[in-house]
């Protein structure tokens, strides 16, 4: 009876041990795979089987999960069919924003990785035509004349929406957005006047896009919830610094700024204008200089952008499917950008290459989501206009430079399996990039020679949307370079690359551009149409 009553009970331990060893093993692979948002509810989709109890954790966009960290549980108990539904609102606050992380309710085991919504379909967001131009890509920043940009026939253009002016916390008139219950005010004046550059720039035939740039104020109060914690204040180069999403406030006030911008941009009626797409902060492989988070470890930066994009493109999805928000980034692509505070400096600035690999990992990981890229191929020096000569611009995936001499490389990288949104390359717009007029006799003719250059190549990219010159004007105060089509005299004078521009995408392009070929080198301009890239290299 004795030798009976331990077989039994070494069987009983046997058996919980198995089952101990079958949990850690179905746990090793549980995950969320799909969370979709309903108007009142959230669809959470796992892998978990039946017999496994998994508690689910809701983390705030402004911080993370930890084993022991004080969040609210969300489910608790066994999972039916895969799936997990809770209520979409918590009281006033809208989860939609928020991630949420599986984790072992016995050990606070993480399973799989948190997770965001990624599925919107069934909220039904506007999703009528914003006009796309489809037989150019010819654009223009930084506009100074709505008649001249009409006789450029200019078709697409970026502005800036600046955070320092968007928002009022003054006593005066001024517009409120309200977020989790909270009111955002916003400054009306300056949105009317945003409003009066778009739908300006919109009745001439015009396709808008808006970069989001979160600009320091003169004086910052002391708990502005704009100001990220690690932006270097006094020392920032042109006081940009990066958006806020390390607290509540700033979380709250960036998705208001989103969501109010979105929605009035896309308002069906069209009486404040349409923009197609919002870029998520400038630039940021010099993130120093135009993102500035301080000194800041790449890991650090990417885990606080990619909260800032994520939130942006819930707020721009959930409210028009075809808005686009972009990531910016600029010409250095395997090497460090340089400047009079830093030279190849890892805390300071990121290769665009390492960028990409790390968003991307991040998005696939915490449920892929649409962002799209606003890139900027400035020539190798940015001082000078040859950029066929420039010697760093490689045709392979590990070239330390991205410029117009090999801007097919980057859609060819776009296109690699793992980079595929849903099975497609991402968008590919070019928002910001110049041709200097240097201070030399022949700098008109080479300024005019290196967009003729640039704009022929581009044009034979069809993956690359929209192109849009830097600038149309030149400015006094952008570091010595002028890369506009016209000076900044009194009265301005129109440069030589001026009808250049204005003939690029004409039929009578090719006598406009006949005088580059000597400059280029060149005796056809089939001899630079883009080129394979080097499959060794992928």
């Amino acid at each position: 009876m004795q030798k009976l009553v331990l077989l039994v009970v070494g069987l009983l331990v046997v058996s919980v041990l198995c089952w101990g060893c079958n949990q850690m093993a179905m746990a090793d692979n549980i995950a969320i795979e799909e969370i979709a948002a309903q108007n009142a509810k959230l669809i959470i989709r796992t892998n978990c089987p039946a017999q496994l109890s998994v508690a689910l954790i809701d983390v705030p966009p402004y911080t993370c999960y930890t084993p022991g960290a004080d969040l609210p549980v969300a489910f608790k108990g066994n999972v039916r069919d895969g799936q997990i539904i809770i209520d979409r609102f918590d009281g006033q606050v809208d989860r939609l924003y928020h991630k949420f992380q599986l984790i072992n309710p016995q050990t606070s085991q993480a399973l799989g990785s948190a997770h965001w919504v990624t599925d919107l379909s069934a909220l039904q967001p506007r999703n009528f035509e914003i006009p796309w131009p489809d037989k150019t890509i010819k654009g223009l920043s930084c506009i100074v004349s709505l008649e001249d940009a009409k006789y450029l026939g200019v078709s697409y253009a970026t502005d800036n929406l600046w955070f320092d002016s968007a928002f009022d916390c003054s006593k005066g008139p001024k517009d409120i957005w309200l977020v989790d219950g909270v009111e955002i005010p916003f400054n009306p004046r300056y949105f009317q006047q945003l409003d009066e550059t778009v739908k300006g720039l919109n009745d001439i035939g015009i396709n808008v896009t808006l970069v989001l740039n979160n600009r320091l104020p003169e004086n910052i109060l002391p708990g502005d919830p704009l100001l990220h914690p690690r932006t270097n204040v006094a020392e920032a180069p042109f006081h940009l610094g990066a958006i806020n999403m390390t607290n509540k406030e700033g979380y709250l006030h960036f998705r208001a700024l989103v969501e109010y911008a979105v929605n009035r941009y896309s308002d069906p009626s069209g009486k404040h204008g349409w923009v197609s797409g919002f870029v998520v902060g400038n630039e940021l492989q010099a993130h120093w200089e135009w993102y500035n988070m301080g000194d800041v470890p790449k890991d650090v930066f990417i885990e606080q952008y990619m909260k800032a994009l994520r939130v942006a493109e819930l707020a721009i999805s959930k409210t028009h499917s075809k808005v686009r928000t972009y990531i910016s980034l600029e010409h250095h692509w395997t090497a460090l950008t340089h400047s009079s505070t830093h030279v190849n400096d890892p805390i300071r600035s990121i290769k665009g290459k390492e960028i990409l690999e790390m968003l991307n990992a991040s998005s696939k990981a915490q449920g892929d989501f649409p962002w799209h890229i606003a890139f900027h191929p400035y020539p190798e020096t940015v001082v000078r206009p040859e950029v066929w000569l420039d010697k760093l611009a490689l045709h392979n995936f590990n070239t330390p430079m991205m410029t117009f001499k090999n801007i097919e490389v980057l859609p060819a990288f776009m296109k690699q399996k793992d980079f595929l949104y849903k099975g497609n390359p991402r968008h590919i717009v070019l928002t910001e990039q110049g041709i200097n007029t240097v201070d030399e006799e022949n700098g008109e003719l080479l300024q005019a020679a290196g967009y003729a250059y640039a704009y022929y190549r581009v044009s034979h990219i069809p993956e690359i949307k929209a192109f849009m010159f830097h600038r149309h004007a030149d400015h006094p105060d952008e570091c010595g370079l002028k890369f506009g089509l016209i000076t900044w005299d009194d009265p301005p004078r129109k440069k030589r690359v001026y009808e250049v521009f204005r003939l690029a995408d004409t039929d009578q392009w090719e006598q406009a551009f006949e005088f580059a070929k000597p400059v280029i080198g060149i005796k056809d301009w089939t001899e630079i149409l883009p080129k394979p890239i080097e499959s060794s290299s992928k």
